[in-house]
């Protein structure tokens, strides 16, 4: 399935039944996190606030710990069986969902730059 058709459904939970690969292994808080940069990124023309939010989502994601987890249960330890702070989607704080949109631990890096590309 491509991206496009997968991130292309409403709710989070149509989203994580359409992932069909064992490329995924479908941390809760990652694919909150994905698909509402996806979807902000979507609506928002300015490609220097989309690399501001998919930034904002990566640090949250490292401070959380939870992409550490993801690294440890596929790459160190090869289990595949990573032990998420939130195992369900449901178990995903909504105040954490809405950090999101909060600038990261040290501050957003300059976007400038990303905005005379084009």
């Amino acid at each position: 399935m491509c991206a496009f058709a997968l991130f292309s459904k409403l709710l989070i939970y149509q989203v994580k039944e359409a992932l069909e690969s064992n490329w995924c292994i479908e941390a809760p808080l990652g694919l909150i996190g994905a698909l509402k940069t996806i979807r902000v990124g979507r609506l928002d023309a300015n490609r220097g606030l989309a690399l501001r939010n998919e930034y904002r989502f990566v640090a949250s994601a490292m401070n959380d710990g939870e992409f550490i987890e993801g690294v440890r249960a596929a790459v160190i330890e090869k289990d595949r069986t990573p032990r998420w702070k939130y195992p369900t989607l449901l178990d995903v704080p909504q105040d954490l969902i809405d950090d999101l949109d909060h600038p990261a631990n040290g501050g957003d890096f300059l976007i400038d730059v990303c905005d005379e590309i084009g």
